[in-house]
């Protein structure tokens, strides 16, 4: 069977990259009218699974002991109807359940912050989830039991959060300023003057940054601080830009390419997804059917199943001696590690599969 095309097909069968319609758009006769009732769709419009099943959100976190503990997370809908929460555990509680299937999860530069807080609680509660790194970066997570799936907006855009409101055409909103340094356990309930510009990150700022924080600041130092008001605000106002900005940059893909641009992980997918559906050309681009079927694996485990095949003076079956093993258990057939005499060796990876001795949290 040729894996690209899933057909039986001859020993010197040629295969090529096929066309195929982009997903989330609609059919010139825009049967989608009542999103919750597909069964008025067209078999087009099942295919490409049009949604409005969207939520952003944004964590604040507390940092003085070293380690950052999630304090305060905001939530928006595709409507901006708005859920807070003052712990992760709670909001995951609330997140992972029926009521949620399906949706579709975002947070900017959530691979290298947000998620990572997701990520530990379903890996603390047992939730099965499905995992894309790039480095410790993590780029793309699915909760399969429920199909929530969590996609990061800056992997899209490349843009930071502030300069959403200018490139999106959102003219009311501004991303404000807030002391994260600031964010301690003693100062949930502060009145006051203004924190010092130092719990602003105003070291680390450029000089260009640092005038126009300078600027905002010189304006309000003299007001009286309430921390808890501010904190919400600051967060609520990053989540309501990030889902503005992410709704507009969605409607601009759907009006111009007829493709919902979150129905895929990164803009590179969104662009060769609109090449496959509209400038494809039948048998142009031919597949190696020999890159299709090549073995996922790690230095380090090669290595480790090298060190057993010579020390115990067996060959060992692994992605780079003959390939991974296929085993069928049932009607389903999984791929090993490596396989030996009927054993199947498993390389246990630290990180991956939480070594506590490596990585105790």
């Amino acid at each position: 069977m040729c894996e690209n095309c899933r057909k039986w097909v001859d020993k010197d069968h040629k295969c090529y990259m096929e066309s195929r319609k982009a997903l989330g758009g609609t059919c010139k006769k825009n049967c989608v009218k009542n999103v919750e009732d597909q069964s008025k769709w067209c078999e087009e419009c099942k295919y490409s699974g049009y949604t409005e099943k969207y939520m952003f959100f944004d964590v604040e976190t507390n940092q003085e002991t070293g380690n950052h503990e999630v304090n305060l997370v905001i939530n928006h809908d595709f409507e901006g109807n708005e859920t807070i929460f003052d712990n992760v555990n709670d909001y995951c509680e609330w997140l992972f359940d029926e009521e949620h299937v399906n949706y579709t999860i975002l947070a900017h530069y959530g691979k290298g912050f947000d998620f990572q807080f997701l990520s530990k609680y379903c890996f603390k509660n047992k939730i099965k989830v499905f995992t894309i790194y790039q480095g410790n970066k993590l780029i793309y997570m699915k909760a399969n039991d429920y199909n929530i799936r969590f996609i990061d907006s800056i992997n899209f855009t490349l843009l930071p959060l502030r300069k959403f409101p200018k490139t999106f055409g959102l003219k009311e909103l501004t991303k404000g300023y807030f002391p994260h340094l600031f964010n301690t356990s003693h100062n949930q309930k502060y009145i006051g003057k203004y924190p010092e510009k130092y719990y602003y990150g105003y070291d680390s700022m450029t000089d260009d940054e640092k005038k126009l924080f300078d600027k905002w600041y010189n304006t309000v130092k003299n007001e009286t601080y309430d921390f808890q008001k501010e904190f919400i605000k600051y967060c609520r106002s990053d989540v309501n830009i990030l889902r503005r900005g992410c709704l507009e940059f969605r409607r601009l893909f759907l009006e111009i390419a007829n493709i919902d641009p979150f129905k895929y992980v990164t803009l590179a997918g969104v662009c060769m997804a609109i090449f496959r559906d509209k400038f494809l050309q039948t048998n142009t681009i031919a597949i190696d059917e020999e890159i299709i079927q090549k073995d996922q694996y790690s230095k380090k485990s090669i290595a480790s199943l090298d060190y057993l095949s010579k020390k115990h003076t067996v060959n060992i079956q692994h992605a780079l001696n003959g390939r991974e093993k296929k085993l069928k258990l049932g009607n389903k057939t999984y791929k090993v590690d490596a396989f030996y005499n009927n054993t199947v060796y498993q390389f246990q990876g630290c990180h991956w599969h939480g070594y506590p001795r490596c990585y105790r949290e």
